[in-house]
């Protein structure tokens, strides 16, 4: 990914995960769009013989019960916009969102330093913080 397209898929994300957090909630429009959008993806879970084994062999895998297909259906069919809303507002807390970046450090670390999202954590491989000059590959940031 070029250094401006990653950057712009970073802030993208950063502006879409403070509107969900408030500064934009979820329109009514947006939420019927999206529900529907994923009733028809999920039906094409069921679209073949392969597909319909594979959600067999995900539910035996996590040991759930196979009401567990038609518990996904009527939850997605049951859930308001109210309800996505205050589910919202408990699980995006933007105080403790951070993002984790893979790869090149000289790659990723000036576009994310313009972005001027928070602090910048640089893991070494086993996930340790290393020092300010550290060779470490990965960037984690807060968003603050």
């Amino acid at each position: 990914m070029c250094r401006r397209t990653r950057q712009e898929s970073i802030a993208e994300f950063d502006k879409e995960l403070k509107a969900l957090a408030g500064a934009k909630p979820i329109s009514a429009d947006e939420f019927a769009s999206a529900k529907v959008t994923r009733m028809r993806g999920y039906s094409q879970a069921f679209e073949s013989y392969g597909r319909v084994a594979g959600q067999v062999v995900d539910l035996w895998v996590h040991q759930l019960p196979m009401t567990e297909l038609q518990r996904v259906y009527d939850g997605t069919i049951s859930n308001t916009l109210e309800q996505t809303l205050a589910s919202a507002k408990k699980y995006v807390q933007l105080d403790k969102a951070m993002l984790l970046l893979v790869g090149d450090r000289a790659k990723i670390e000036a576009g994310l330093r313009e972005l001027n999202l928070g602090d910048i954590v640089v893991l070494d491989d086993e996930g340790r913080a290393v020092g300010g000059g550290g060779a470490g590959k990965s960037t984690a940031s807060s968003m603050r």
